[in-house]
């Protein structure tokens, strides 16, 4: 057998079983409406909601409408220590922002896990803000 496909065999069958992708954890900005006057800037926050799940990190994404509001910056709020991607597209008005954890240490519950600052180009309510995908990697146990 071909050393490639044999190796190809062992990560396809092992490594999935170990940490995988889940989208039923539940992210949410808080708050979910604010009013905001033009040139004005607002911190929102993002609550991951994992229930029992053992989380190690998370990956986002964030759709606003960049009209209105423009993502000032992202970050983590301390639930993850590292923020291994972050990429704010104020011309589409997408929000990409993944965060993980050191090895062996894992995360649940109603957790604050991130924070945007956002800035707003005319008055208007930050409701136009969408998290429309959203990934754990949670311990398989």
């Amino acid at each position: 057998m071909n050393k490639w496909l044999v190796l190809f065999l062992i990560v396809g069958l092992f490594i999935p079983r170990l940490i995988f992708g889940v989208e039923e954890n539940n992210l949410r900005i808080s708050p979910e409406k604010i009013d905001i006057e033009t040139n004005t800037l607002e911190t929102v926050k993002v609550w991951m909601n994992a229930g029992t799940n053992q989380i190690v990190g998370v990956d986002m994404v964030m759709k606003f409408d960049p009209t209105r509001i423009q993502i000032q910056d992202a970050g983590s709020e301390g639930v993850f220590d590292i923020v291994t991607g972050k990429k704010i597209d104020n011309v589409n008005g997408i929000l990409r922002l993944s965060l993980s954890n050191n090895k062996g240490k894992f995360s649940s519950g109603n957790l604050v896990i991130a924070w945007i600052k956002l800035k707003s180009l005319q008055s208007s309510e930050t409701s136009n803000m969408n998290i429309i995908k959203q990934i754990a990697l949670i311990k398989n146990m």
